[in-house]
């Protein structure tokens, strides 16, 4: 058998981006749909529409017509989350749907959760503070402007500099999320402080996005359903003393505290949430963004039918248009990791 040769040099250093995945790949991705069971990926898919669309109403309805504050209403979202977390790891070992453990952490592995705690208080409260303002599907529109705090912050943080197409496809958005801002500000004058509300909530979620990726990449953190629930302990912790400070000032919750609204909400958000991780493993990465993006639009119409706002013909525009932007977006930056894909591939 002839010797090997030992050959030597440098380590290569990759920069990571902050487009980089967090965990391993199983199987290789394309662009196309690459479920290895569509009819599975439809029914994640529905459930995540159809629960997301209801919490997201059930939201509005508990601040609006119940008078639920959104501090409160943080709180008990949280606290059932992590009551559903706790459950799905109480399954036992021997069963065949154990799936999740839970990972003992660090006490200073969960103080470096703080940020990430602080992120996800601020984008939830806001989000609702929103929510008492302006109408729902403007809210979700304004929110449309995710992919600019994502290019913005990704540059601030990590220097990721992208294509020419992916930065014409934030115009779009900008414009519509600006056209559909500026209509409802002359017929709704507490709609300057929701429309800031929404903006600031997407700033916070993008941060909380990245901090997020942080933490899983580095080891931190297990999983995303470890994440999620020490994550929910840490926030409500976190957001508690909060809550009794401003209680003392103003009402947290109405005279009549409509629990079995809070529970449906609450459950149908973990839904939500679950169904999106589960959709996350059977599609492909561009399939998974146009259905986010869809979801979007699905969130935005069913809210102007069901709670009947007037809405301009400027403001459906905008919506449209920056509904389109997102779309664009989402579709030019997969296009473009595509390239960087098929060269370490070719390494």
């Amino acid at each position: 058998m002839a010797p090997t040769k030992e050959t030597t040099g440098p380590t290569k250093v990759v920069a990571i981006d902050a487009y980089a995945p967090v965990m391993p790949v199983g199987r290789p991705r394309s662009a196309s749909w690459s479920s290895d069971n569509p009819s599975t990926a439809i029914v994640y898919m529905l459930a995540w529409y159809t629960f997301s669309t209801s919490a997201t109403f059930i939201n509005k309805i508990l601040i609006k017509e119940h008078g639920l504050s959104a501090e409160a209403l943080t709180v008990c979202h949280l606290a059932l989350g992590t009551c559903f977390d706790a459950a799905i790891f109480a399954v036992p070992p021997t069963s065949r749907y154990k799936v999740w453990y839970l990972r003992p952490m660090k006490l200073d592995h969960v103080l470096s959760m703080l940020p990430l705690s602080m992120m996800a208080i601020a984008a939830k409260i806001l989000t609702y503070w929103s929510y008492s303002k302006v109408p729902v599907a403007l809210t979700h529109t304004c929110k449309a402007s995710t992919p600019l705090f994502n290019v913005v912050l990704a540059y601030l943080v990590y220097r990721t500099t992208h294509a020419l197409p992916i930065y014409l496809s934030l115009l779009p958005i900008v414009v519509g999320v600006s056209l559909a801002s500026m209509s409802e500000v002359q017929i709704n004058e507490f709609a300057t402080v929701g429309l800031l509300c929404a903006v600031s909530s997407s700033m916070f979620g993008v941060m909380q996005s990245m901090y997020a990726k942080y933490l899983l990449r580095s080891g931190i953190v297990a999983d995303s359903i470890n994440l999620h629930f020490y994550n929910g302990m840490l926030c409500i912790a976190v957001n508690m003393p909060m809550l009794l400070w401003n209680s003392a000032e103003k009402t947290m919750f109405p005279t009549s505290v409509p629990y079995g609204l809070i529970l449906c909400c609450s459950t149908c958000q973990f839904i939500s949430s679950f169904a999106a991780s589960l959709l996350l493993g059977k599609v492909s990465e561009l399939t998974y963004s146009i259905m986010s993006t869809m979801k979007r639009v699905v969130i935005v119409l069913s809210a102007i039918l069901y709670f009947g706002n007037a809405i301009r013909l400027v403001s459906v525009f905008g919506m449209a248009l920056a509904l389109g932007g997102v779309a664009t977006y989402q579709y030019v930056k997969i296009q473009a990791a595509h390239p960087k894909a098929d060269a370490m591939h070719e390494l």
